[in-house]
């Protein structure tokens, strides 16, 4: 703290031996030192490298005879015309910001379209899959009804009562996904001839897996997008010097 105290009075020395009103001491990028005045400060402070490339402009560039240090004495005319370049010079940059805030949002309303679209297609998808799976076990059914002389209704009724007791694919409980169910299903019928069953089961836990794996994805890039999109419109709505003011 004490080098500290002693580097700031030692700039309030050298800033006290400013003329023409360079009552302040400004540190360029490459560690020099320039007499300047608060303008030219709040300048080089806010625009960084092209801040000091404006002061070095509209400055003297001459020499302080009492601390040796370059000094940017700046006319008034000079000085106003130098504010009024970093002042539309900050406009552009905010409306800049603002423009593509606004851009964002569109191409992330645009991607969160799709998304729903691909999720209908995902939809229909796995039904198809589903009926598929189903005609082939229906098929399944009538072959192994003539096989073994048992009725087709009655085979189907077992099935309906399997699904029944491994919880239903209606009555799971939320926290049950469908494709647990079908896996039990298909373990169920795993052992002795009836083999059919156990087939339609693993075809439809995969369909099910497969569905909550691309539901999960979707849900997840939705979230996203919707994250971007606060974000955006936080940045488009956030302040700037000319805002509501031009344009």
């Amino acid at each position: 703290m004490a080098g500290k105290t002693l580097a700031d009075n030692h700039l309030s020395s050298l800033a006290s031996k400013g003329r023409y009103g360079d009552t302040e001491m400004a540190r360029t990028s490459e560690g020099e030192l320039w007499h300047v005045n608060p303008v030219e400060k709040a300048l080089m402070s806010m625009m960084g490298k092209e801040g000091e490339k404006l002061v070095d402009a509209i400055g003297s560039g001459t020499t302080n005879p009492e601390t040796g240090l370059e000094e940017k004495v700046a006319d008034p005319f000079s000085l106003g015309l130098a504010a009024i370049t970093f002042a539309y010079g900050a406009y552009q940059s905010g409306s800049a910001s603002e423009d593509q805030a606004k851009m964002e949002q569109q191409l992330s309303q645009e991607a969160l379209q799709a998304l729903n679209q691909q999720e209908q297609a995902l939809e229909t998808g796995v039904v198809s899959k589903k009926k598929a799976e189903v005609a082939k076990y229906s098929m399944g059914v009538e072959d192994l009804s003539a096989e073994t002389g048992i009725a087709k209704e009655d085979l189907n009724k077992q099935t309906d009562e399997v699904i029944k007791k491994q919880g239903g694919l209606v009555l799971a409980g939320a926290d049950v996904k469908k494709s647990e169910v079908w896996d039990r299903i298909k373990a169920t019928f795993g052992k002795g001839r009836r083999n059919l069953m156990a087939s339609l089961g693993g075809k439809m836990g995969e369909i099910e897996g497969w569905y909550e794996g691309k539901k999960a994805g979707i849900d997840a890039d939705r979230k996203s997008l919707r994250s971007k999109i606060s974000f955006a419109k936080d940045r488009e709505e956030s302040w700037y010097f000319g805002k509501n003011l031009f344009g």
